[in-house]
């Protein structure tokens, strides 16, 4: 089965899952659009992407397009499902978080359920060694009541 993906945003993590889709066959990236063209153009460069689109609206009504990857800024997200799936999308993949309030939820809920669309959120670290490590350690009290916490990137192995 050929799929057609389209990415809505072409930054960081647009890059990576456009890394690892190209190496899968049957995948086309299809399209991109960004708010800053130059940035969409520099994407579909990098990574063979057959179509850069004005706009959302244009990315949306391409009829080749059968899968969309939602990577753009996380305030976003929820305006983005709910827009692809009133636009008919079916396959659907939102970068987290997909909300930002509990009442967006239910409305993008009612939407998936009305039209029918598949929608998956990447929260694909979670289940890394690193993260699964971090929560035991903030589970086991060692470092206190946590206030803040800003994690870039975990990238060592715990043993």
């Amino acid at each position: 089965m050929q799929v057609n993906i389209a990415f809505i945003g072409c930054g960081r993590m647009a890059s990576a899952h456009a890394t690892a889709l190209n190496k899968i066959e049957g995948i086309t990236l299809q399209g991109a659009y960004d708010i800053i063209p130059e940035r969409g153009k520099a994407f579909a460069e990098k990574f063979s992407v057959k179509k850069v689109y004005r706009s959302r609206e244009e990315l949306l009504r391409d009829q080749e397009v059968t899968a969309i990857a939602i990577c753009d800024y996380g305030h976003q997200h929820a305006e983005e499902l709910l827009t692809a799936m009133q636009a008919g999308c079916k396959r659907i993949f939102c970068e987290k978080p997909a909300i930002r309030q509990f009442i967006e939820g239910a409305s993008l809920l009612q939407t998936a359920k009305k039209t029918g669309s598949l929608v998956c959120i990447g929260q694909i670290r979670r289940y890394f060694p690193e993260q699964i490590k971090m929560k035991e350690i903030i589970d086991s009290g060692i470092l206190g009541r946590i206030l803040f916490a800003k994690v870039h990137c975990c990238v060592n192995t715990f043993t």
